[in-house]
């Protein structure tokens, strides 16, 4: 795995011959927003950057503050905000179809929008928790939709990849038996099973997409939208984002689960789960969020 150092030094030389397009679940704040910043200033502009959230007011002060290029490159930069509400499964599925109408390709789709809380089951009006809806079903929803843009843009030849911001390293907290957590919930049990949940969806879709870049990462605890601290450590939210957009090509199209330095810890805690289970895993994601078993 790159070393933070490395891909911090080599982060704001990322250049390309092509306009790279990014969509930012989550970036009306946090990290979403310090990655979204972060890829308008080191591209100087030079890009096609989609904030998705709920927040018009908070994405348009957002982006009114982002670099500003060069006049006779202003053609070339499109900062814009898509509105999409990430409890529905529904509305996820609209969301995707239309920007599948208006987009040919993705480069990096960020997904960071989450939700705090460790209480009692809530469920949306489509039966799910909310936090697990958050979490982690409205990720897979909005992959699995969008797959198809960013297999254009591998196809094309260019730089892909994936980034799900939570927290990897919690495999062992899912349970095959109990998928959705029907029988036996808990906010806390949700909260760490999600991760998991996120860990296997990334290897699932690994596998589904060869070539295509999927990093599973924990920043820490940082000050997001959610979270409120005295620590506003601007290098932990942009460690993922460096590793991703400075991947070497012997990591490129590869499955990373990495921690708050960067670094990769492996899948040890994924090794218990058999194929099987897996399988019965993905079609749990497909059949929750109302999609179909394959594009």
């Amino acid at each position: 795995m790159m070393a933070w150092s490395v891909a911090k030094a080599t982060n704001p030389a990322y250049s390309s011959e092509y306009v790279p397009t990014i969509v930012v679940f989550g970036g009306t704040s946090g990290i979403g927003e310090a990655i979204a910043r972060t890829f308008a200033t080191h591209t100087k502009g030079r890009a096609h950057i989609i904030i998705v959230g709920q927040n018009t007011a908070a994405a348009d002060k957002i982006m009114a503050t982002f670099y500003k290029p060069d006049p006779t490159n202003i053609a070339n930069s499109t900062y814009e905000f898509v509105s999409c509400d990430v409890v529905s499964m529904k509305a996820i599925q609209v969301f995707n179809e239309d920007l599948k109408k208006k987009l040919s390709k993705i480069n990096y789709l960020i997904l960071s929008a989450g939700t705090a809380g460790l209480g009692g089951r809530q469920d949306t009006e489509e039966g799910l928790d909310y936090k697990m809806a958050v979490r982690f079903y409205s990720r897979f929803a909005i992959l699995h939709g969008l797959l198809p843009l960013l297999k254009n843009a591998q196809n094309a030849g260019e730089d892909t990849g994936v980034l799900s911001v939570l927290s990897t390293g919690h495999g062992k907290w899912v349970d095959f038996n109990d998928l959705g957590m029907t029988k036996r919930y808990s906010g806390f049990r949700a909260m760490f099973a999600t991760a998991g949940y996120s860990d296997f969806m990334l290897q699932g879709f690994s596998k589904r997409a060869p070539g295509i870049a999927f990093v599973h990462s924990y920043p820490g605890l940082v000050d997001t939208g959610l979270f409120r601290s005295n620590n506003w450590i601007l290098n932990a939210l942009l460690r993922p984002a460096a590793w991703l957009f400075t991947v070497s090509p012997e990591h490129n199209g590869k499955f990373a689960r990495i921690d708050d330095h960067g670094e990769d810890v492996g899948f040890a805690d994924l090794e218990f789960a058999t194929d099987d289970e897996k399988e019965a895993f993905w079609k749990h994601c497909l059949s929750t969020v109302g999609l179909p078993e394959e594009w």
